[in-house]
């Protein structure tokens, strides 16, 4: 069985920010929608394992994947291919 790890937060206006950390084997992990929870965020990602990929699910789930990228700068960001263009001019790296 893989492990999977979801992490939430809810903001004051009721909408949730998740992301999950799948074990990929070896230690690497895959981070879908990659999201800052505050402090502690990448202590729990690494529970899980070293980030190799980083996912960007869609155009609008890239607020903190520079901050990811930043911190794990070995992992590839990845896009869907519509998402891809939106997140350049972003100033993402898919």
């Amino acid at each position: 069985m893989t492990a999977i790890v979801r992490t939430t937060t809810v903001d004051a206006s009721g909408w949730e920010r998740g992301m999950h950390v799948v074990a990929l084997g070896g230690g690497a992990t895959l981070v879908f929608s990659p999201t800052w929870h505050g402090e502690g965020t990448f202590e729990r990602v690494l529970e899980t394992g070293e980030p190799a990929v980083l996912v960007a699910p869609n155009h609008y789930h890239h607020m903190s994947m520079k901050r990811f990228q930043t911190r794990f700068p070995s992992a590839r960001a990845v896009s869907s291919g519509p998402a891809a263009p939106r997140l350049r001019t972003q100033g993402h790296e898919t």
